[in-house]
């Protein structure tokens, strides 16, 4: 799942989204080119793209927190 980090997780670690089993940042997006492998020390900003591996139970919990977020829709070759 992809969404875009809002106001109130900027500033935050990975390691404070990701929840053992069932949420998992795996990369961040941030501006047009830069693209990280997420670490749990990485700090999100807002506007940053993450791509995360979300279990099924989890997906409503991963929709609230990024909810004021849409993700813009996009095509990449």
């Amino acid at each position: 799942m992809a969404a875009l980090v809002g106001p109130g997780d900027a500033g935050k670690r990975v390691a404070e989204i990701e929840e053992e089993g069932r949420i998992r940042i795996s990369a961040v997006r941030r501006g047009a080119q830069t693209v990280a492998v997420a670490s749990s020390n990485f700090v999100l900003q807002e506007g940053d793209e993450v791509n995360a591996v979300v279990a099924p139970d989890a997906i409503g919990d991963f929709a609230q927190r990024f909810r004021s977020m849409p993700l813009q829709p996009k095509v990449t070759a």
